[in-house]
Order: C-alpha cells, then sequence, then structure tokens
C-alpha cells in the first residue's frame, strides 16, 4: 500500500534557494538589526536589510589582512 502524505490546507510549498545562496539562522543584537532596517529605510527601497548585511560582511572579509583571518580563525575555535 503506498501511503500518501497531505499538505494542510492553505500551506505552501517551500520556495528554492536562490542560486548561490544558503538559508541560515542567526542572532543578532537589536541595535545592529535597527541599524540595518534604517539603513534599508534610508535607500528608499533599494535594497533590503539582509543584502546591507551581506554587503557589510562581504567587505569586512573583503579587508581582512591573512593575518587578521588567522586570528579570527583562532578566535573562533577558542570559543
Amino acid at each position: 500500500m503506498i501511503s500518501i502524505k497531505r499538505k494542510q490546507p492553505g500551506t505552501l510549498p517551500p520556495k528554492p534557494e536562490p542560486e548561490g545562496q544558503t538559508r541560515i539562522t542567526i542572532r543578532l543584537d537589536h541595535d545592529i538589526v535597527g541599524r540595518f532596517f534604517e539603513l534599508a529605510e534610508q535607500s528608499g527601497g533599494t535594497a533590503g536589510y539582509r543584502t546591507l548585511i551581506n554587503a557589510a560582511l562581504r567587505d569586512y572579509l573583503d579587508g581582512m589582512s591573512p593575518s587578521a583571518e588567522d586570528a579570527l580563525g583562532r578566535t573562533v575555535r577558542e570559543n
């Protein structure tokens, strides 16, 4: 006998992941998220807060020297 799982009425199928992106759960301080929300509002709708967080992380990592990257790796491993 074949068992068929039925979806709950009104539920939507999961959205596919955008190419090149990974869904994660992360906890950020309220003031950090609030600042990115403010920046998103100031952009007049041209950038969302997640796009701005992504850009800030990318800029930070691109500006890191190899020695700073090593120090960050050590800090993460120690904690």
